[in-house]
């Protein structure tokens, strides 16, 4: 007998296949145009609380033997957001504990700065280029890079004691990832 983790899965709808052959074929079309990647650019939020809590999904415990830990959860954990930008030329931080990116005021000024220049799983009324597909899995650098590497940096004791100094951390993470890691992602 052996041992199994278990994977939770999103359920897709009826119609949620061809959205998302829609979308990749949509930007298979758009890789033949050399000035599209360098222009494409993936933002998202971070939370990052003062007791260390971070998502679970993409960490790891290595070792040859199962280490057998209890990490105790404390709940309303003070904690700061923050939402950077990561296109192939540079990385952008918004840290001054900015709102979710899905937020009307954010949408309003994507409409109105960027019109149809943007990707987005928003509204009818978003004047985005193209839509995300809903339930889609979020395969962007800030998941698979930017949020580990910054967790990676400011997750390790002795861990910040005050939110400003959690502020601290983080902009000193982000202040770390080089040209070179931005490039290479």
């Amino acid at each position: 007998m052996k041992s199994y983790k278990i994977q939770l899965l999103q359920a897709l709808c009826e119609g949620d296949r061809q959205q998302c052959e829609a979308f990749c074929n949509f930007v298979l079309g758009k890789l033949e145009d050399d000035s599209f990647l360098p222009h494409l650019v993936f933002s998202d939020e971070g939370t990052f609380h003062l007791n260390g809590k971070m998502n679970h999904h993409n960490v790891s415990i290595w070792g040859i033997e199962q280490p057998h830990e209890v990490v105790q959860h404390e709940r309303d954990s003070p904690k700061f957001h923050v939402f950077c930008a990561v296109s192939q030329k540079k990385l952008e931080a918004d840290l001054n504990d900015s709102p979710p990116h899905w937020k009307l005021e954010v949408q309003e000024f994507l409409n109105q700065r960027i019109t149809e220049q943007w990707i987005s799983c928003t509204g009818p009324n978003d004047s985005v280029i193209h839509y995300w597909p809903p339930r889609s899995p979020d395969l962007t650098e800030c998941d698979y890079f930017l949020w580990g590497f910054i967790k990676g940096s400011i997750c390790m004791p002795p861990l910040p004691t005050s939110v400003n100094e959690l502020r601290h951390h983080i902009t000193a993470a982000v202040e770390a990832v080089t040209q070179y890691m931005v490039t290479a992602v």
